[in-house]
């Protein structure tokens, strides 16, 4: 994962804007997507305006916090001078954790967003969905 070659110091806050990031995206009456307004993308994109409801968000919330703790015990590790071992035991938890809501919610995308897109003829959205499978390796 993208964080694991940075020192601990940065790996903490990358995770940490991560999560702002997602929590951005996802929160109610927050409408950002890659620091861009979706006000201004609505214009662009209309297609692409899809929101998860509010007991979807609050579950990915939780999840995040839940990871957001897992990430903070991580830091008090590396803070104690535990061994490295332990450390990387409880790293490859957090990513598996990151990993599973990554899928979880590339599985709603895909059951939402991209079924609608390519039932309204947009044939684009399967190499959107391409692409971030691609990504999320």
């Amino acid at each position: 994962m993208w964080v694991v070659n940075q020192p601990p110091e940065l790996r903490l806050k990358s995770l940490s804007i991560f999560f702002e990031q997602i929590i951005d995206t996802y929160s109610p009456g927050v409408y950002t997507y890659n620091g861009e307004n979706m006000k201004n993308r609505e214009r662009k994109n209309c297609h692409k305006l899809k929101y998860a409801s509010a007991e979807e968000k609050n579950k990915i919330i939780k999840r995040l916090s839940v990871i957001e703790g897992q990430i903070r015990g991580i830091s008090s590790m590396v803070k104690e001078n535990r061994y490295c071992s332990d450390i990387l035991i409880q790293i490859s938890s957090a990513e598996n954790a990151l990993r599973s809501l990554s899928n979880n919610i590339l599985e709603h995308h895909m059951r939402t967003c991209i079924i609608d897109e390519i039932q309204n003829g947009n044939k684009e959205a399967i190499s959107e969905i391409m692409a971030i499978i691609k990504r999320n390796k």
